[in-house]
């Protein structure tokens, strides 16, 4: 048997059902260098292999600093999968490939750039925190600035929030989107009222993560903002921006958040108030006696989002006040039809 075919015969064993053939065959590749490592490549880039992916991209990792430049050279790689294991094999070798991911950096070849930008994201390494910011605010493609304020979100160096805040306003709604994201995974309190600004943005995906950045940072302020926003009419087919937005909200566990929700009863945008209902029958006891109060309030609406909160929160203690606003001939129809809903609604359930 010939060399080209030893070879031929190593690569079948990448897909070996027993996994000691394949890890001898990973060894034998790795241990035939260069060509081994671009035979390896290769096998990454074919999807006759696929499920050893994994393998082979912790092959790559393992090898070390001679696999930086073959790699480095694939980068261009179109295939998502592809790409992920690339980067996760260089990610795995770490400090020996920041220096030239960093010059990746800087090329005009925009895939190499954003794979290079989410690897030393992957590394989180502070070396590249510099290099980052630079593309992050001179590169003219929206996905390597996108790229790059996703790895200075998982970096988390402070140097990186002013930039971050700036991407705010990018044109570009993905660069907006990843710099809200790594403003919340970073935590700074120097950001969250720009963030506020984000909540009223046309696009609802850059809306929800601003909202839960927000929720991240945990700084009370944010909480009026976000239920002035807090629209039940969604903003997408497959998408709606007030779910998350009521999870933000959900964090921020106070008397205060529970006043401003129960106000959001007597919103003019009526949207509003569905879920803030929603989120104050989440909140449990914290809520229970205002929303109780909320039934004797003057405003219709109040008195109605109240007692369909209570419903949902399902606590017998509020039978008795409920019992009095159904029986109330005096009250208005749509109140005293949600009161005997939710009687309904806690008595069947014991």
């Amino acid at each position: 048997m010939n060399d080209s075919q030893d070879i031929g015969k190593l690569i079948q064993n990448l897909n070996s059902e027993i996994a000691s053939i394949r890890k001898g065959a990973l060894g034998s590749l790795i241990s035939m260098g260069e060509n081994g490592i671009y035979l390896l490549i290769n096998a990454l880039e074919d999807d006759h292999y696929i499920m050893v992916h994994s393998e082979i991209t912790e092959a790559l990792g393992s090898i070390g600093k001679p696999a930086i430049q073959p790699i480095l050279e694939s980068f261009n790689e179109s295939d998502a999968n592809i790409q992920w294991g690339l980067i996760k094999a260089l990610s795995a070798i770490g400090e020996p490939a920041i220096e030239p991911l960093t010059e990746m950096l800087k090329l005009e070849d925009d895939v190499k750039a954003s794979n290079a930008a989410r690897t030393l994201g992957l590394m989180v390494n502070y070396q590249a925190v510099k290099p980052l910011i630079a593309i992050l605010r001179d590169s003219t493609n929206y996905h390597v600035r996108a790229c790059a304020a996703e790895a200075l979100g998982k970096i988390g160096d402070p140097e990186s929030i002013d930039v971050l805040i700036e991407s705010l306003n990018d044109d570009d709604i993905y660069v907006r989107k990843c710099a809200a994201v790594a403003l919340g995974k970073i935590g700074n309190k120097k950001a969250v009222f720009p963030l506020m600004d984000l909540l009223k943005d046309k696009d609802y995906k850059v809306r929800a993560s601003a909202a839960e950045a927000l929720g991240k940072i945990g700084d009370r302020r944010a909480v009026a903002p976000m239920i002035e926003v807090l629209d039940s009419r969604g903003g997408g087919f497959y998408f709606s921006a007030h779910e998350v937005i009521m999870s933000a909200i959900l964090k921020f566990r106070t008397k205060r958040t529970v006043e401003l929700l129960i106000e959001a009863f007597k919103a003019e945008n009526l949207a509003i108030k569905e879920p803030a209902s929603q989120i104050l029958s989440k909140m449990g006891n914290l809520a229970f006696a205002p929303l109780i109060n909320a039934l004797y309030d003057d405003d219709v609406e109040t008195r109605y989002y109240a007692a369909q909160s209570l419903a949902q929160m399902g606590d017998k203690k509020a039978i008795v006040p409920l019992k009095r606003l159904a029986k109330d001939e005096n009250e208005d129809p749509d109140v005293r039809r949600v009161a005997k809903s939710a009687l309904a609604s806690i008595t069947q359930s014991d």
